[in-house]
């Protein structure tokens, strides 16, 4: 039976009265070089229709975008924030809240990550060029780019069995972070700055994410591991 990934879009407004779900071609590129179905999961504040476009998928895809408003974890906003829309994020954490439901295996990326963190309560560090403890890794994003460095993964993650080595390489695009992770998260791969990169539940079914893209590059090892562990659990 050919899998089902459901894939969560972006959204902006392109003009007044005019909003516009997109998704970026290398998430459903990726979905589709392992053998799935990707299934694009339209941004909605509908309970019965988020609920509806799950009932056929077997796993989830939350993926990449712009900032989170920090207002969801009661703290000013910082200059540097590009605010994700907040249909957006309204939708994402209807989202979410589903996925935990219905007991859906879950792949979360860059945004979708962070939002994660937010949802269970924890919070984000706006601006890591702003942080002294933080500038001994370049994180890229902005006008850096993207930025190779290494992450230490944690001693009791499953990541660290499936790689089989401390550290592993990464590619990293992003200005904000987790810095506080909330409870019942598992850091899974820590940058040596401090800044948490993955984590992990051991509670439910199958969840990881991950503040890399690892959509922008299918064949690396890291990628090829993670799909593979990814739907390895959708398929028991």
């Amino acid at each position: 039976m050919t899998l089902r990934i459901g894939i969560g879009m972006n959204f902006h407004t392109a003009q007044e009265g005019c909003g516009r779900a997109y998704l970026d071609i290398a998430y459903y590129q990726l979905v589709q070089k392992f053998g799935a179905i990707a299934v694009p999961l339209l941004p909605t504040d509908d309970k019965n229709l988020v609920a509806s476009q799950l009932d056929r998928i077997d796993g989830v895809m939350m993926t990449g975008g712009l900032d989170l408003d920090s207002c969801l974890w009661q703290a000013p906003l910082h200059d540097e924030v590009t605010l994700t829309h907040p249909h957006r994020t309204a939708s994402d954490l209807l989202l979410y809240n589903t996925i935990q439901q219905k007991q859906l295996p879950l792949l979360a990326i860059c945004l979708g990550m962070q939002l994660i963190n937010v949802a269970h309560g924890g919070c984000l560090m706006q601006h890591l060029p702003d942080h002294q403890a933080t500038k001994s890794v370049a994180h890229g994003g902005g006008d850096n780019g993207v930025i190779e460095h290494t992450v230490t993964l944690q001693p009791n993650a499953k990541m660290r069995q499936w790689f089989k080595n401390e550290t592993i390489s990464i590619n990293s695009m992003h200005h904000q972070g987790v810095i506080s992770l909330a409870d019942g998260l598992q850091p899974a791969a820590i940058a040596a700055d401090g800044v948490i990169e993955a984590f992990e539940t051991n509670n439910g079914p199958f969840m990881l994410a991950v503040q890399w893209h690892p959509e922008r590059i299918p064949d690396d090892i890291v990628t090829k591991t993670i799909m593979t562990q990814f739907f390895k659990a959708i398929s028991c």
